[in-house]
């Protein structure tokens, strides 16, 4: 198939532990976002109005809690834009189809 070789560091199969390791991620994840879900003020002057409606409510809190205005923020905006894009061009197809 490929012919890039395989990396030392990275297992071919997943460890036995890994489900266990992934849920104790989500659980630590999900208590920050518990202990932080006051903090975090929506600017709904960061929404994009070239994008859908759905995706500017999928990125607002996103950019509301990034510090960084320029890097994150621009490469997410570049992002959303071209699955936007790519969106509306299969949304097009299939009505044209349907």
């Amino acid at each position: 198939m490929g012919s890039r070789q395989l990396r030392s560091d990275i297992p071919i199969n997943l460890p036995e532990t890994f489900k266990e390791e992934a849920r104790e991620l989500r659980n630590k994840l999900l208590l920050y976002r518990f202990h932080r879900r006051l903090e975090v003020k929506l600017d709904p002057g960061l929404a994009d109005p070239k994008l859908e409606p759905r995706l500017n409510q999928i990125l607002l809190p996103l950019l509301s809690v990034v510090s960084d205005e320029g890097g994150v923020a621009d490469v997410v905006g570049i992002r959303c834009g071209a699955i936007s894009g790519k969106l509306r061009v299969s949304d097009q197809a299939a009505r044209s189809i349907g």
